[in-house]
């Protein structure tokens, strides 16, 4: 006879036996591996931990992840902001070089005299002490009127340059020319620095004396002519410097007359070939100047 269970048909009955019995050997196998393996005990019953700690991996990942892009958009607005904090920088940069060449160019503008300017230039001949001390408070109290024009206050002078020149002008046995220059650059309103400077008055050229001379052509045009005779006329002032001559207070040592130079021409044009144009002293030229010349003018 078929074995029957709960009267089940006994295909059911073997069906439910080949369960049963699966069922069992699976449950006897699991509870021996769980009662003689304590890793497969630690890897069951730590499953559970094992999960929360990926979730809270899983969601601290996902906030570094958020973090991350936070940190990046801050950098880039950074990196904005550093681009434009330098556009500016450059911009003001720039207004600063320029406002510096306004502030300067005004200053330059407003100067009343420079630095080494000379700005009193006079003969002092051999005398007493007295007489000499006299001729430099004359010098000065002139300078000290004319500044004032200018809008400066006064003439500053150090009492140890006044006693030495004093000292030196005393001493001379031959006329001497005082020079007081601009210790330093002056500006509207300010006080005027001087200091002094000596130079022996020496003839440079006697009367008739040549300077210089040079060819011309009469063939050239009168206004080739004339220039040729106002650059020769410049050359003359450089001989003279190189002399010893001091130029005045324009920094110039005189100049000749344009009628002068106009009559030259016209002796010039009266030859037919190359001729020599020589520029003479016209009186004895000292140190102190001026700077007299005529022209001479031969074949």
């Amino acid at each position: 006879h078929r074995l029957s269970i709960f009267n089940l048909r006994p295909r059911h009955t073997a069906f439910l036996f080949t369960v049963s019995s699966g069922v069992l050997i699976m449950a006897l196998t699991f509870g021996a591996l769980l009662l003689f393996s304590r890793d497969a005990r630690v890897a069951l019953l730590g499953m559970e931990e094992l999960k929360r700690e990926i979730n809270e991996t899983n969601k601290k990942l996902k906030e570094s992840k958020l973090e991350l892009v936070r940190q990046e958009n801050i950098i880039s607005i950074s990196k904005r902001d550093i681009d434009k904090i330098n556009k500016e920088k450059d911009v003001l940069e720039e207004s600063k070089k320029k406002l510096d060449s306004q502030i300067n160019r005004q200053k330059s503008e407003s100067i009343v005299f420079n630095a080494s300017e000379v700005v009193l230039i006079s003969l002092i001949k051999p005398g007493t002490r007295d007489e000499i001390l006299a001729k430099m408070y004359e010098l000065l109290n002139s300078l000290d009127k004319e500044i004032k024009s200018l809008n400066l206050l006064d003439v500053e002078v150090s009492k140890q340059d006044f006693e030495t020149t004093l000292d030196f002008l005393d001493k001379a046995k031959s006329e001497m020319i005082l020079l007081a220059k601009s210790r330093e650059n002056v500006l509207p309103g300010g006080s005027l620095p001087i200091k002094f400077e000596l130079h022996p008055n020496v003839l440079v050229f006697n009367k008739e004396a040549e300077i210089i001379s040079f060819s011309i052509n009469p063939k050239l045009s009168n206004k080739e002519i004339e220039e040729e005779l106002k650059k020769n006329i410049d050359n003359a002032k450089i001989v003279v410097a190189e002399k010893g001559m001091i130029p005045n207070r324009l920094g110039t040592f005189g100049g000749v007359d344009y009628s002068d130079i106009f009559d030259t021409i016209l002796k010039i044009k009266k030859y037919n070939a190359v001729v020599k144009v020589s520029l003479l002293a016209k009186t004895d030229i000292y140190s102190v100047g001026p700077l007299l010349i005529k022209f001479k003018v031969q074949k």
